[in-house]
């Protein structure tokens, strides 16, 4: 009886040891796919990281694009204001242009009625004075023989 009770025990021990050898080895892999596991969820953690600071980058940047976008919509109302305003001004001084012209016209015409006129009495004031003049000899003479036949009687 104690034989096979030996035996017993010692297959039995046998079985424990590779059982426990087993679970070694059930232990060990375990480890590995924790360190496995550990080690992705590393890398997750890293990657979710990464891109979380892409997507703040990102946010900056579109805040960053949303304000130029609005400044560029500001200056472009601007210069269309502008532009609106440029050409009123444009018009306005073609219209002055255009009466500034007429008045220049006008103006070269009486300027040329007024030389006409000018040539016309200095013309007349010429003759006028010729005129005089040769009357004013005339009567002069007239008086010469006047006072000598008057002198003389």
């Amino acid at each position: 009886v104690s034989e096979s009770s030996t035996k017993d025990h010692m297959n039995k021990w046998t079985e424990l040891e590779e059982k426990c050898a087993r679970l070694i080895g059930h232990t060990k892999e375990l480890e590995n796919s924790l360190s496995e596991a550990s080690s992705k969820k590393t890398e997750a953690v890293n990657l979710a990281d990464q891109l979380h600071n892409k997507l703040a980058d990102s946010e900056s940047e579109r805040t960053a694009l949303n304000t130029n976008l609005k400044i560029e919509r500001e200056w472009r109302t601007s210069l269309q204001e502008e532009s609106v305003k440029d050409k009123e001004r444009i018009g306005a001084m073609q219209m002055e242009l255009k009466q500034l012209e007429k008045l220049k016209k006008e103006y070269q015409v009486l300027h040329e009625k007024y030389m006409s006129l000018k040539k016309n009495y200095t013309d007349q004031e010429k003759a006028l004075v010729k005129k005089v003049g040769s009357h004013f000899i005339k009567v002069s003479r007239e008086f010469i023989k006047f006072e000598i036949l008057f002198k003389s009687t």
